[in-house]
């Protein structure tokens, strides 16, 4: 079963603080399975780059291959998160410019970051 909680009519038109506590604990919840992620995405990097040596040809293309993919989840992480926070500023706020530019660059960043761009490589 999923954790992701729907939200109803009720909630949008009259939350609760319980259910805005609710849902700060699932985004919490969320975050902490991202670092999680990213802590072993991070570990498997440092296995790679341990066995790796730029300077021996034969050291593998395979681990280059996947030390470039590894650093891509990370960044596709970062960028989630920088998303996330992006989206949490309030609409009256005075970072809510700032923070709705900063959607339009993270969106670029992905398009540019794609593995399969000649720009990623």
């Amino acid at each position: 079963m999923s954790s992701l909680h729907p939200i109803t009519i009720r909630h949008e038109h009259a939350p609760t603080v319980d259910c805005l506590e609710a849902d700060a604990d699932r985004v919490t919840g969320e975050l902490g399975r991202v670092m999680d992620a990213a802590r072993e995405i991070f570990r498997r990097l440092q296995d790679v780059e341990a066995e790796h040596d730029p300077d021996d040809p034969d050291s593998g293309g395979g681990a280059a291959a996947v030390r470039h993919k590894l650093l891509y989840d990370l960044r596709v992480m970062r960028r989630q998160m920088e998303r996330a926070q992006a989206i949490l500023v309030p609409v009256d706020d005075p970072r809510r410019g700032p923070a709705a530019q900063a959607l339009g660059w993270l969106d670029e960043a992905d398009r540019e970051d794609r593995p399969w761009s000649v720009k990623a490589a």
